[in-house]
């Protein structure tokens, strides 16, 4: 289960100076509960991506909705980092 069960949670964890998060480019070191996470947030995405390409966008685009475009960016940019953050933490 994640540690962030709200969204007060998540934001504790950005409130850093600018250069805080430029000093520690590269390489991060996740503990086991963190990886967890960030497996589940991958699944998540992907997940979210694949409904929204077969299911939710059409149906959307089918109904004139002009939030449809802007969605479909996000949502397959979001999967495509996800996809990515997966096979990065597998190696």
């Amino acid at each position: 289960m994640s540690r962030f069960r709200s969204y007060q949670g998540l934001t504790g964890a950005g409130k850093r100076h600018a250069g805080y998060w430029k000093r520690r480019e590269g390489r991060v070191t996740l503990n086991s509960e963190q990886a967890a996470d960030l497996n589940l947030l991958c699944y998540h995405a992907k997940w979210l991506c694949h409904r929204w390409q077969t299911e939710l966008g059409p149906a959307l685009q089918g109904l004139g909705s002009r939030h449809a475009g802007e969605c479909h960016d996000h949502i397959v940019v979001a999967a495509k980092l996800a996809h990515s953050m997966r096979r990065a933490t597998r190696r």
